[in-house]
């Protein structure tokens, strides 16, 4: 099921990225128009998330969900999706350490495997490359 769900994940995120990067060149756009359309792909993802929960899928992926939010939005959200999808399965693949705090089970994958299992806090006290990457540390 695992590897149903990670390679689900990578489709879905190679697609993801296509949209972004024809997004992001589309037209050779100024500076100032690229400004506008990142402002109007935010309004859409949050559009995107919205519709996916409001359809209520049995299973549903969830790729950097707050990844376009302020960080109290970010808050609200990862306090709320849980109890929204309550009963279904959700994947929700992110290195956000407000959504991973709320999380049933985090997987943590790194370089298409599995590293290690558990709950966010466990993770974090016993994972130091987990612990890098959701406190940002990596890029330091």
């Amino acid at each position: 099921m695992a590897e149903q769900l990670l390679s689900a994940f990578e489709s879905s995120l190679d697609k993801t990225n296509v949209i972004l990067k024809e997004i992001e060149s589309a037209y050779g756009w100024p500076k100032e128009r690229r400004n506008q359309s990142y402002a109007a792909l935010r309004t859409v993802l949050h559009l995107r998330l919205a519709r996916a929960l409001v359809a209520d899928p049995e299973t549903l992926i969830l790729v950097e969900p707050t990844s376009a939010v302020d960080a109290h939005t970010e808050a609200r959200i990862a306090e709320r999706l849980g109890p929204a999808r309550r009963g279904r399965t959700t994947l929700v693949c992110t290195t956000s350490p407000l959504v991973l705090g709320h999380a049933d089970h985090v997987v943590f994958v790194e370089d298409g495997k599995v590293v290690a299992e558990g709950r966010h806090e466990e993770l974090l006290a016993t994972e130091p490359r987990y612990a890098a990457t959701v406190s940002r540390e990596e890029d330091r």
